[in-house]
């Protein structure tokens, strides 16, 4: 698979956001998806809800920051590699 990411566009400071409660293996974690008001398209996510300074903190941290820059490029590609 090869994603394509390209140049990201800023969020306005006020945009609709819709919060959900997740539970993974007993755990309850927050999830936070943030919309651009203009498109309606996510553009960003926010994963909490487990005690800070954990290794699952850190987890959660930089995967809503690297899954939140994908969605912020708006025009990313995902396609299968040509071998498969």
């Amino acid at each position: 698979m090869k994603v394509e990411l390209r140049s990201r566009t800023r969020l306005p400071n006020r945009r609709p956001t819709i919060t959900e409660t997740l539970f993974v293996g007993g755990q309850a974690i927050e999830a936070s998806v943030g919309f651009d008001p203009a498109t309606g398209q996510p553009r960003e996510l926010f994963l909490s809800g487990v005690k800070d300074a954990t290794d699952l903190a850190a987890i959660l941290d930089d995967t809503s920051v690297a899954l939140s820059a994908v969605l912020q490029s708006q025009r990313f590609t995902v396609r299968p590699s040509p071998t498969g």
